[in-house]
């Protein structure tokens, strides 16, 4: 609706108040006779739901209808992402498409403009022959040295996002060879605000109940230089790498 009437006093808070009635009552939505209050009928419905509309981010404006979210947006008008414990996967998701937004904070006094930043996401499932891990046991999950830092450092350093790097183990880039990398570009950072790098992950084809590892690398400023070491290691002291643990169930 906020998509399709350009009118940003419609907000995607998910509660049916009567504010949003007055919402509904000023764009023509039918009232129930019985007592009448608002509804969404299907002809209203189908008047509203049609592209671009339908696929409309919460925080997209008239003016700005591709406006990258920020740290707020998404703490205000996403799903909250639970922290989970250090004996259990994080989160559970469903096998459909999604987005995963990086966000990055800028540790500093001078700020950095988002054009010197670069973003990139692997995931990890297991391969066909290793042990099946076990959402509540992360010895199972992928506990070598990550065999993916020359060519992480290749996508974030290279003019293009490119590598000759090849690696497995189960890990993989997170979109193809020409959306793998993201720049900030257009966003500044300082140590007040963060910046947001979003990418899309399709798991419709995962199987229920598999344990995914989500592994954000960034670079900023200089070269990237990760090193392959243990992924907990890497998650826990260098401030490059953020990493998420999830399992897939179906909806």
């Amino acid at each position: 609706m906020r998509s399709r009437f350009g009118d940003d006093r419609i907000r995607a808070t998910g509660v049916w108040d009567l504010y949003f009635e007055d919402l509904l009552r000023e764009w023509g939505a039918p009232a129930d006779p019985a007592d009448g209050r608002m509804q969404i009928d299907e002809a209203f419905w189908n008047a509203v739901v049609i592209p671009p509309h339908d696929t409309a981010e919460p925080w997209a404006t008239v003016a700005e209808p591709d406006r990258v979210p920020t740290e707020a947006d998404l703490l205000e008008l996403a799903p909250r992402i639970p922290e989970g414990d250090a004996d259990s996967v994080s989160m559970t998701v469903h096998n459909v498409l999604h987005k995963v937004d990086v966000v990055v904070h800028h540790r500093g006094l001078e700020p950095r403009v988002g054009a010197d930043v670069r973003v990139t996401l692997l995931r990890w499932i297991r391969t066909q022959n290793d042990p099946i891990p076990r959402r509540n046991n992360p010895a199972t999950w992928f506990t070598h040295p990550i065999p993916w830092a020359a060519a992480v450092n290749d996508v974030l350093n290279s003019p293009d996002g490119t590598t000759s790097q090849a690696f497995g183990d189960g890990w993989e880039f997170v979109g193809n060879a020409a959306d793998r990398r993201k720049s900030l570009t257009g966003q500044e950072l300082d140590n007040t605000r963060s910046a947001v790098a979003t990418f899309d992950l399709d798991l419709t084809n995962v199987v229920g109940g598999t344990v995914m590892l989500l592994a954000a690398v960034i670079r900023a400023g200089g070269d990237s230089a990760v090193v392959p070491d243990e992924l907990r290691n890497l998650a826990l002291e260098d401030p490059h790498v953020a990493v998420r643990s999830l399992v897939i169930e179906k909806p």
